[in-house]
């Protein structure tokens, strides 16, 4: 897994702040469920934001240690109970991927 730059990070951070948290995880953990929406999440975009909740059951360090180890996802924010996840989209435009693949066959 490629790393990123305390630049690259920071812009990232930037994006992130106008990003609501678009999984909650409550009381029933890290299940399956929340796993397959991160991963639906990330076919959308690049940058997620995952809130645990109060009555979560997980430690939150365990959720965050977790969630950064998936394949190709960066960890960039922890704030609290909220994580910043980045994981690269071909077909996305960002600052880290200025020349995104088409998914357009010639």
């Amino acid at each position: 897994m490629a790393t990123i730059s305390s630049k690259d990070r920071s812009l990232l951070r930037s994006r992130g702040n106008s990003v609501r948290p678009t999984i909650l995880v409550g009381k029933e953990g890290l299940g399956s469920q929340t796993l397959r929406s991160v991963e639906e999440g990330f076919n959308t975009t690049d940058l997620l934001k995952i809130k645990l909740q109060e009555n979560a059951p997980a430690d939150p360090a365990a959720v965050e240690a977790f969630l950064s180890s998936l394949p190709d996802t960066h960890l960039i924010q922890k704030i609290g109970r909220t994580v910043l996840l980045y994981r690269p989209h071909p077909a996305l435009v960002s600052p880290l991927n200025p020349h995104p693949q088409s998914s357009k066959s010639k």
